[in-house]
């Protein structure tokens, strides 16, 4: 059987935007003094430059193991700068026609001062077959990790071992790329919990602006409801503006602020505009101040104001149900005591209290003097399903 080629490529992880960690001379294409640039052989191998079997370029690097002692059998880049906890890919393309021996890929891992920290082993081996093959390895660079030597290691196969084994290697490369963050519904971010579990993570999510607060903005994904909305903070930050209807994507930092979930540091895609809002869900003024709304879209009615005054622009409602808070975040009301009114905005958690928040005057409506809704109120209690029906 002739003894032919082991070809090696260490190719692309495609996610997202490669990062390279640059291989000099990984095509074999300079060599000093019988060896290839930048590449070293241990004892057990003797390299050799070959013109005859060339995968791309002029030359490759031929290779011939001599031993059986696979300790001394790597062919070894020079290290090369890398980041630690990242993903890396090794892709190998083998023409491997020698049975006496076989090959696999290995990365050395070093820290800053190269110490050397481990070794990373592909789990597959190049076959004996009359063609080119491919390998793939993703190895994981370790806590620490500086600096990485990929390369090869070559194995005899003890059944056909005949003295030697002969391979040719050409067109290392190594790329890499970071981890793109996870992407997540509202409802997965707001985990139905008080504190959502992806804290601190960066992730990306989708959604239509509900209301917009000066920087900062509600936004909610359809059908809307309970745990489907999210308060956006960028502080200081305007641009891109975005406007209530406005379809976006946004990549940002799950926070969670004195109990208020929130996007934080936001990078905002602008999809569409127009989009159809969400539209509000209607609540009893009792089932208003709860973990499950916070960011949504509300809408009480038939709603009496128990106090005008809660002190910083709050103000309070209530159907019978139980009380509410309404604040002044994007719209302020001087409201009238017992006056009995239809409130809308999303709603807004602070100094451990639930607010609803209208977004303009649209929001606040109050019901004329005498109107039958007030009549009702004294000999019921109204309360008002998910669906928007009013039932007794």
């Amino acid at each position: 059987m002739l003894k032919k080629a082991v070809m090696l490529v260490i190719g692309t992880l495609i996610v997202g935007f490669p990062l390279y960690a640059s291989l000099s001379n990984g095509g074999f294409e300079s060599w000093t003094g019988g060896l290839p640039d930048y590449w070293t052989p241990d004892d057990s191998i003797i390299v050799e430059q070959a013109s005859d079997v060339v995968h791309g370029g002029s030359y490759s690097a031929k290779v011939t193991l001599i031993t059986q002692n696979q300790s001394l059998a790597d062919f070894i880049h020079e290290a090369v700068s890398v980041s630690e906890n990242t993903l890396y890919t090794l892709d190998a393309w083998i023409y491997d026609n020698d049975d006496a021996g076989r090959g696999r890929l290995i990365i050395r891992w070093y820290d800053s001062s190269m110490g050397y920290i481990s070794t990373s082993y592909a789990a597959t081996y190049s076959s004996d077959m009359d063609e080119w093959q491919e390998l793939t390895f993703d190895a994981t660079s370790p806590a620490g990790a500086a600096y990485a030597e990929p390369g090869i290691r070559f194995y005899d196969v003890s059944s056909n071992w005949d003295g030697d084994a002969i391979f040719h290697v050409d067109d290392f490369d190594l790329t890499s790329a970071p981890t793109g963050p996870e992407t997540l519904t509202i409802y997965e971010i707001q985990g139905q919990a008080d504190e959502s579990p992806y804290v601190g993570e960066t992730v990306v999510t989708y959604g239509i602006v509900t209301g917009v607060f000066g920087n900062n903005f509600f936004m909610e994904e359809q059908p809307g409801g309970a745990w489907h909305g999210i308060y956006v903070y960028r502080g200081g930050t305007s641009e891109p503006v975005v406007a209530r209807g406005d379809s976006l994507r946004i990549t940002g930092t799950v926070s969670e602020y004195y109990g208020m979930t929130e996007l934080t540091n936001p990078t905002i895609d602008i999809l569409a505009s127009g989009v159809t809002v969400p539209g509000p869900t209607m609540l009893a003024t009792g089932s208003v101040p709860v973990e499950d709304y916070e960011g949504v879209l509300v809408k009480v009615d038939n709603a009496v104001c128990t106090n005008p005054d809660l002190g910083y622009g709050e103000w309070e409602v209530d159907d019978g149900s139980g009380p509410v808070r309404v604040d002044d975040m994007g719209y302020s009301y001087t409201p009238d005591s017992g006056a009995m009114y239809m409130v809308t905005g999303p709603l807004f958690y602070s100094y451990g209290n639930y607010k609803i928040e209208p977004r303009d005057e649209n929001d606040v409506y109050e019901y004329p003097t005498g109107v039958s809704e007030r009549s009702l109120l004294n000999n019921m209690v109204i309360n008002v399903n998910a669906t928007g029906s009013v039932v007794n």
